[in-house]
Parts: structure tokens; sequence; C-alpha cells
């Protein structure tokens, strides 16, 4: 996956099971799952954005999932560059 470099701690967005879904790492703990579908809806039609919760509090990533693989490679794209969710650089 890329890795975006500047941010307080490594962020990394890459493939994870399927090549159209992304895991999005270190975001904020306040970032809820409408913030990070609109943050990648730009890229293509979204099929499903979670933030992953233990005890009803943010772990700090989540996942994406496109339609196609094409919407995936062009968010991984971007994330090569600098690419913030909700004020934080993620990748």
């Amino acid at each position: 996956g890329a890795t975006v470099k500047g941010a307080r701690s490594r962020a990394r967005l890459e493939s994870w099971v399927k090549p159209q879904r992304l895991i999005v790492r270190n975001l904020k703990f306040a970032t809820d799952e409408a913030t990070l579908r609109e943050a990648f809806d730009r890229f293509g039609p979204l099929k499903d954005a979670s933030i992953v919760a233990r005890d009803g509090e943010s772990r700090g990533f989540g996942f994406v999932e496109f339609h196609c693989k094409a919407d995936a490679r062009a968010a991984l794209a971007a994330a090569a560059k600098t690419f913030r969710v909700d004020g934080r650089e993620v990748a």
C-alpha cells in the first residue's frame, strides 16, 4: 500500500481481502461513517464504509469498499499523495 509521510504516525491505506476493499488507518476517533463515506465517494460509488469500534469507541481505522477495482485504485493513487479524512492525513 501507499504510505503518507508527515503524519504523526505512519498511516497506510491498502487492499485487504478484496482488491476493491481498502483499509483506512489513522482516522480521528471522532470520525464517523458518513464522513468516511463522503471522503471516498468522489472516487466512485461505495458498497460500504465502516469504522471499526470496540465497546462503542472507534479504534482509529475503518474500511471502504468500492463497487469496482478501478475506483479503489484511484483512491490508492490519491493516498500516495496527501489525502485527508476529517482533517487528518490518512493513506
